[in-house]
């Protein structure tokens, strides 16, 4: 004995295959929310590809575009901040950067590495922030140095804040960063700290900032 099905039964059974039918017409419809990936289904149908008809074209076009991580890698190096030395000259003419600059270009890559936690330096726009925390001399009196503490006083000596710039700027090439290049914004600032340190705070660039 044959069985003849009414559109209805029909749309009963296609809704619970993850279809349904209007007017006559099998038409795909996406899952609900928390619904489970169907099983592999006969004739090469897996289900991935079953999950992959689900999604709506619509739903595609209006996801939301990649936005750039707000969270900044910051790198730290404890001590008095040191500028970018000049470079010196041998008797015949080959300039070279000083020993001391080399040394603190090195321990700054060093806290670059940690701070990367082993991820590739990165790429794109950079907004790159240094700031020279400089410590009180202990000459100063107590007067002196609150005020320094509070912002009143600012180290106005050496070294420089564009020399504070390049050395952080040569210590963490090629670590933070794969190139200078991808530098857009760059800020310093020197300040008087309890504890004098060198602090760069590195934030990509999102398509919306401004």
């Amino acid at each position: 004995m044959s069985l003849r099905w009414t559109e209805k039964d029909l749309a009963a059974h296609q809704a619970r295959r993850g279809r349904k039918v209007v007017s006559g017409v099998r038409e795909e419809i996406s899952l609900p929310p928390g619904h489970s990936q169907p099983p592999a289904r006969s004739g090469g149908d897996s289900g991935h590809n079953f999950a992959q008809r689900c999604i709506k074209p619509a739903a595609v076009a209006s996801k939301a575009p990649f936005v750039a991580s707000k969270e900044p890698i910051v790198v730290v190096l404890p001590g008095q901040p040191l500028g970018k030395g000049r470079p010196r000259f041998t008797r015949k003419g080959h300039a070279y950067t000083p020993a001391k600059t080399r040394a603190y270009e090195r321990a700054l890559g060093y806290a670059g590495q940690v701070a990367m936690k082993g991820r590739e330096p990165l790429t794109g726009p950079l907004n790159v922030t240094v700031t020279a925390i400089m410590g009180v001399p202990p000459s100063w009196s107590a007067k002196k140095r609150d005020a320094a503490l509070v912002g009143a006083i600012w180290p106005t000596g050496r070294p420089d804040a564009d020399n504070c710039q390049k050395v952080a700027f040569d210590g963490l090439n090629g670590i933070c960063w794969r190139d200078d290049s991808q530098v857009v914004r760059a800020t310093i600032e020197k300040r008087y700290g309890e504890e004098p340190k060198v602090q760069v705070e590195i934030k990509l660039m999102g398509a919306f900032d401004a």
